[in-house]
């Protein structure tokens, strides 16, 4: 009898679920210097499911896409579009913590200097700006509304401080330093800038 109920209660245990993660049309636009980075736009859906697997073990599966973005860039305006609705779906039985997640990624590697630590000439200094939630349960939506708040029609750049042993870069818009965290090159003694970018 103990057994039938331990049975039966793993079979309730099984749900069947369906989780999913949406990203509706969206146009992102901003100004940039001309010629200071190169930029990569995508989109990262996934999903997520613990397998039905009997007994006490656990076996999760996850499910991954991402589609890159088209980008238009006219002299110093940039836009990036998304025009039709992206979706990521699971359903079917899941023994339990199913999940769906999707992020905006902005990808931004500097076209001019080199992270230049231990030799790195031919390693760009870059930044990732990224917008959107972790794996949630039931439907969820991309929200990047933070982002635009932060980058949209202002003047995205990367600022350089040079102090005594290294130059520390920090991603702006329209002067203002973003959240984002800044990173460090190896400082041109000559220059006090970062090292020139040695491309193949």
């Amino acid at each position: 009898m103990r057994k039938f109920f331990f049975i039966f209660g793993l079979l309730i245990s099984f749900c069947a679920l369906s989780e999913s993660t949406l990203v509706h049309p969206f146009e992102l636009e901003f100004s940039a210097p001309e010629n200071r980075f190169h930029l990569k736009a995508e989109l990262f859906l996934s999903c997520r499911y613990e397998k039905l697997v009997w007994g006490d073990s656990s076996e999760f599966h996850v499910k991954n896409e991402t589609v890159s973005l088209p980008i238009t860039i006219k002299k110093s305006q940039i836009k990036i579009s998304h025009s039709k609705t992206s979706s990521l779906k699971l359903d079917g039985r899941f023994r339990s913590n199913p999940g769906c997640m999707s992020e905006l990624r902005l990808i931004f590697t500097d076209a001019q200097y080199a992270v230049g630590w231990a030799g790195q000439m031919n390693r760009p200094i870059m930044f990732v700006l990224k917008e959107g939630h972790f794996y949630r349960t039931g439907d969820s939506v991309l929200d990047i509304s933070k982002l635009e708040n932060q980058i949209a029609n202002r003047l995205v750049d990367f600022s350089y401080v040079p102090t005594t042993g290294q130059v520390n870069i920090w991603m702006t818009a329209d002067g203002q330093r973003l959240s984002i965290s800044p990173t460090s090159s190896a400082i041109d003694p000559v220059t006090r800038m970062p090292y020139r970018l040695k491309t193949k």
